[in-house]
């Protein structure tokens, strides 16, 4: 098929590591793929996808002003200002960046003709570039919803007016991707047109960890917590009351934003963060995967509401894929994520300090039991797996365009 090109459009510091993974599988089936990126964050793009032969990547008006003319930066800022409207929901820092993408994205577009657009949120605002080129260039333009924007289960305050700029953003997309079948449920009732599911995933499956006795026991936290969503209080409560705790030579490690979270709960309690907890900051994709496979155990706070049904966050992929066993704190409900854990096997589910000094004694005497590694329900979620539904998708959007082409081109030689 001639001209497969896509342009995908990132704010890399969201967006990171979902797309920069699926890119390489998109284009090791013989895509040729643009990244079109508002942040500079280089240090969040693959070396691999860096140097392959079929992705280039280019960043936004903004950021290749940025740095160099701060006078002209500041005069974006106002610009963007004088158009910034609360009818849009939409900040200004929000403007400047569909400002600069539609800058570069236009250009990118007279030059490379591409088939296919790709927009990733959140933020929301590339879907709002999205749609402007989908109008601009009439070309195929597949939103993928990582998170929900009006919808989202964190948002409590939407107003009709937000839903409806929302709906209207979208309503020229010709598919939608999301993350789980949770928000593909709450997505149908903005959007009429296919949606489909897609994971988040993980690269490498790795093989089972055996429970043994060791010496020392890891307890590791990566990502991101939602205080109001997930118990870290009553988490870090079990552990730092733990009758091992100076016994067992244990270490509770957290990687990500999470860090601020336990300085603070301890800091309430008026005492110092016990040697066990250590909080290692923000850490790299590749870098809290390294983490998760030295750990003993890792951590993971259930979601238990409701509303939470459709979050379903990546890191659990790479949990489920790095052969350690996996404790979950709080109990595991019908919601999705709750079944994709049940489903893997190789997790122990604790609700009290007692279940947590039960399992570091069984530990230690090598007594403990939790349910087998089931690793063919596993293996799905594998990117080079999931990327399989991309292509179709990608594909048949392909063919539809050269369809529409080709009758352009039939009705002006006509």
């Amino acid at each position: 098929m001639d001209n497969q090109k896509i342009l995908l459009i990132l704010d890399v510091k969201q967006a990171n590591p979902r797309w920069t993974n699926y890119v390489r599988e998109i284009a090791n089936q013989n895509y040729e793929v643009d990244l079109l990126i508002h942040h500079s964050g280089k240090h969040t793009l693959d070396s691999e996808i860096v140097d392959h032969p079929k992705i280039r990547i280019f960043y936004s008006f903004f950021i290749s002003i940025y740095g160099r003319n701060r006078l002209l930066t500041k005069l974006l800022y106002v610009l963007t200002k004088y158009f910034s409207s609360n009818r849009t929901f939409l900040s200004i820092y929000d403007f400047i960046a569909i400002h600069a993408f539609l800058f570069k994205a236009k250009r990118l577009f007279m030059q490379y003709k591409y088939r296919l657009i790709i927009t990733s949120s959140s933020p929301f605002y590339t879907h709002i570039v999205g749609s402007k080129l989908r109008q601009t260039f009439d070309t195929k333009w597949v939103a993928d919803y990582r998170d929900l924007w009006s919808l989202n289960h964190t948002n409590t305050d939407v107003c009709q007016d937000q839903l409806n700029f929302e709906k209207a953003s979208i309503s020229c997309a010709d598919a939608c991707l999301t993350v789980s079948r949770g928000l593909k449920a709450d997505l149908k009732s903005i959007f009429p047109g296919p949606i489909h599911v897609v994971y988040n995933g993980y690269r490498f499956l790795e093989p089972t960890k055996e429970l043994l006795s060791e010496k020392n026991i890891t307890f590791e936290y990566t990502g991101q917590i939602y205080k109001s969503n997930q118990n870290i209080s009553g988490a870090l409560d079990f552990f730092s009351h733990s009758k091992y705790l100076k016994e067992a030579n244990f270490s509770v490690n957290f990687s990500g934003s999470s860090g601020v979270y336990i300085s603070n709960y301890f800091k309430e309690k008026k005492v110092k963060i016990p040697k066990n907890f250590n909080c290692v900051g923000q850490v790299s994709n590749s870098e809290a995967i390294k983490r998760q496979k030295t750990a003993s155990f890792l951590l993971f706070l259930s979601w238990g509401e409701t509303q939470d049904k459709g979050v379903v966050p990546g890191k659990i992929f790479e949990y489920i894929a790095s052969g350690v066993p996996i404790l979950v704190i709080g109990r595991t409900s019908q919601i999705e994520i709750s079944k994709i854990i049940k489903a893997s096997g190789y997790y122990i589910c604790i609700n009290s300090q007692a279940d947590l000094d039960r399992l570091i004694l069984a530990y230690y005497q090598g007594t403990l039991k939790i349910p087998q590694r089931n690793v063919d329900f596993i293996r799905q979620f594998q990117y080079s797996e999931q990327s399989r539904t991309l292509i179709k998708i990608f594909n048949d959007l392909v063919k539809e365009q050269l369809s529409v082409d080709l009758d352009k081109l039939q009705t002006s030689l006509e």
